[in-house]
């Protein structure tokens, strides 16, 4: 699969392509060197996220939408140390937190794991042109790099308020915006807990507390346990590829529990046991006109992400892979996804069918989680 794997790294995310694909790329890939410390594997990711890195809107020179908030940060550079994209807003640039979050978040896991074994051979002497004495080294550039996208994102920030900028009236952020965002705070505080947000007072412990603690508006209270994207009264779910980021999120909470303050040991606990049961049943979504949204196409799907999904709701269904982290790899959820997709990877030929980005992700998953917790 590794031999073929599609590379979008010397791309940009002008279309979504490194928020939708080559993020998941960056995840699975971390997740599987992390789970294998293969030193191929590790050549391979570096080469990928020196090129994200490189690709970065401030290093491209072009500019985005949060040129007028950022002067003061950046020195009136119109260019932003993230990744805009022309996509969702009819070709006007824009900067989407969620699409950082998603390409950042695996570099700062990477960082924990470097700084966690200061003794690990690093496989190159530069990286973004800067030396690279050893794996502490690297972890710090990584970590300060993803340091200063966050740090471009504070503006909209105000009051601890979370809102937009591109609808006419300031609107909440979606529970994906909430969970991608909060699981990269939670990395960057579990590396160094006494940071504070580069030209801020706060700390990335404590934007973390305040996100975290807003998800929970977004949770419908019934054992189905369904994610509404935002606060609004008539607010769509979230369907299953959405919800697998909000899954992440609680799976990396429940691996650093002793990292949670007490009041969310128990709320971390509770969402990883429902969202597991939830796995095993039926997740249902509705997604409904949104007329703040163009072209919004009015749909509904019920599926089952044990894979048992209508023929139409096929792509839905390959994202069920995504849901394991918080189920246990003895129970029947984890062996039908697993024979799932083995079916599916048997209908590939490797060095020819490109797999898609997710569906790498799935596979990693199952075996990276299945290594952690079956003998």
């Amino acid at each position: 699969m590794l031999v073929n794997l599609p590379d979008y790294s010397q791309q940009n995310n002008e279309n979504g392509l490194f928020a939708w694909h080559e993020s998941y790329y960056l995840q699975g890939l971390t997740d599987l060197f992390i789970c294998s410390e293969s030193d191929s594997l590790m050549v391979i990711l570096l080469s990928r996220y020196e090129n994200v890195l490189n690709n970065r809107d401030d290093f491209r020179t072009v500019e985005s939408y949060h040129k007028q908030y950022t002067s003061e940060y950046w020195n009136g550079s119109a260019s932003f140390p993230g990744w805009r994209n022309l996509h969702y807003q009819e070709g006007k640039p824009y900067t989407y937190f969620i699409h950082d979050a998603l390409i950042t978040a695996p570099m700062v896991q990477l960082a924990l794991f470097l700084k966690n074994r200061p003794a690990y051979k690093i496989p190159l002497k530069i990286f973004l042109n800067e030396p690279i004495e050893d794996a502490t080294a690297l972890a710090e550039l990584l970590y300060k790099k993803t340091a200063e996208t966050i740090a471009g994102h504070e503006f909209k920030f105000f009051n601890n308020a979370y809102h937009t900028f591109l609808s006419p009236k300031p609107a909440e952020y979606p529970i994906n915006f909430k969970s991608a965002v909060s699981r990269l705070l939670f990395l960057m505080a579990l590396y160094d807990d006494r940071a504070l947000i580069p030209n801020t007072m706060i700390s990335y412990r404590e934007r973390f507390n305040i996100l975290f603690s807003d998800l929970g508006k977004h949770l419908r209270p019934d054992e189905k346990l369904l994610f509404k994207y935002s606060n609004r009264v008539n607010s769509k779910m979230e369907d299953v590829s959405h919800g697998a980021i909000t899954v992440r999120l609680i799976a990396t909470l429940y691996e650093n529990h002793n990292a949670l303050s007490e009041d969310f040991k128990q709320i971390v606990e509770n969402y990883y046991y429902a969202l597991g049961k939830t796995a095993d049943g039926l997740i249902t979504g509705s997604q409904f006109h949104d007329p703040t949204f163009k072209n919004a196409l009015i749909w509904d799907s019920s599926f089952y992400i044990d894979g048992n999904t209508p023929k139409d709701k096929s792509y839905h269904r390959s994202f069920a892979a995504l849901w394991i982290l918080v189920v246990d790899t003895q129970g029947d959820y984890f062996h039908k996804i697993n024979e799932n997709f083995r079916h599916y990877y048997e209908k590939l030929s490797p060095m020819n069918d490109k797999i898609r980005a997710h569906e790498f992700l799935g596979f990693v998953y199952l075996y990276c989680h299945g290594k952690k917790n079956t003998q």
